[in-house]
């Protein structure tokens, strides 16, 4: 196998821990990946206020180009995007559950204003309600408890025609939903994946 030496730190390492660079000997550049990826982390700790900045500075110039990017990379590899989070949540809990509280305090108005933005908005689109109505209602809450509690997988009671877009807080708009799909499915009436959701589902 051939070698090269580091130039920073003069080991003699295999051309697979090499970068390419095709002015390099070998092809490969002079520093390995090793001692690449040190510096680079030690340039980005030794000036992290700046970089910080510039990054802050290039984001407000191009925020719409940035979000636009972020949500066509979320929306080709959303079930991706879900896992990773779903990896980072279960592996840093203590952390996420200190995030939100601190989020949550730092921002009480904001929740209790959509909170009772959606408390209105249920109240002002639904139908009058017989008993048998209510009682359907819950029973799709309860659904949802039960196949959590069946199966691990939290579920959540859903609107099939979005509270945004004018659908009714009706048992005849309520289906029960993993909580994965709810995510994947946000404010939207419609969730494609393989499978076009109408007012009929397999827990309605």
């Amino acid at each position: 196998m051939l070698t090269k030496m580091c130039s920073k730190c003069s080991r003699e390492r295999g051309l697979d821990l090499f970068a390419n660079n095709s002015k390099g000997k070998y092809g490969k550049r002079g520093i390995c990946r090793e001692c690449t990826s040190t510096s680079a982390k030690k340039r980005r700790e030794d000036n992290a206020d700046k970089l910080n900045a510039d990054a802050r500075d290039r984001y407000s110039k191009n925020r719409e180009k940035v979000l636009a990017r972020c949500a066509k990379y979320r929306e080709e590899n959303i079930d991706k995007v879900l896992e990773r989070g779903r990896v980072y949540r279960e592996n840093n809990a203590e952390k996420e559950r200190v995030r939100g509280l601190n989020k949550y305090y730092a921002n009480k108005e904001a929740y209790f204003e959509n909170s009772a933005r959606r408390r209105a908005t249920q109240k002002n689109q639904t139908p009058f309600l017989s008993r048998e109505s209510v009682d359907k209602m819950r029973a799709k809450y309860e659904l949802a408890q039960i196949l959590y509690e069946a199966t691990g997988v939290k579920h959540h009671v859903d609107h099939v025609v979005s509270l945004k877009e004018g659908g009714a807080h009706h048992w005849a708009n309520l289906r029960v939903i993993t909580a994965k799909q709810n995510r994947k499915k946000s404010s939207k009436s419609d969730w494609e994946d393989g499978v076009h959701y109408s007012a009929f589902c397999a827990y309605a």
